[in-house]
């Protein structure tokens, strides 16, 4: 069973919170979302949203990463409740500080895929260099529309 994890790139203005992710992590991707089912969980401070994975896959430029997992996942227990200066602390102090962005709730809904996520990743970036280097996990265009049971790989 797959499930996607996507970065996006918000193209995040100067002296916002993307822009600062974007700079401590050194890659442009500021964001990133997680797909089961056909069903992408967006998650952003204190509202999670949720999209059709078509229409989800049109509306940013992104990579996105197909990840085994050994169990279902319930997107709908996953939602945040932190706020944007919260994610910004986070990003700020390298993951010392807690806060439920972005990053945390994709990894919690991994952990319960059933894969054993590190809790210092902070960053899309570092999560998705963490993601590529597991055995298994395939980097797939997003050109087309991909359904989760035949992932298009490059």
């Amino acid at each position: 069973m797959l499930c996607f994890v996507i970065f996006t790139n918000t193209n995040p203005p100067p002296f916002s919170i993307g822009r600062i992710v974007q700079l401590v992590s050194r890659l442009p991707y500021t964001h990133v979302a997680i797909a089961f089912n056909e069903v992408v969980l967006d998650p952003w401070p204190s509202v999670a949203l949720y999209y059709h994975l078509p229409i989800y896959l049109g509306q940013h430029p992104r990579y996105m990463v197909a990840v085994p997992i050994d169990h279902d996942l319930d997107l709908q227990i996953a939602t945040p409740r932190n706020t944007r200066w919260a994610t910004c602390v986070r990003a700020l102090s390298c993951g010392l500080t807690g806060s439920d962005d972005c990053v945390s709730v994709v990894a919690r809904c991994l952990r319960q895929g059933g894969l054993r996520v590190p809790h210092h990743l902070y960053s899309p970036a570092q999560l998705a260099r963490w993601l590529v280097q597991r055995e298994g996990c395939a980097v797939c265009n997003t050109t087309y529309p991909i359904s989760p049971t035949s992932p298009a790989h490059h």
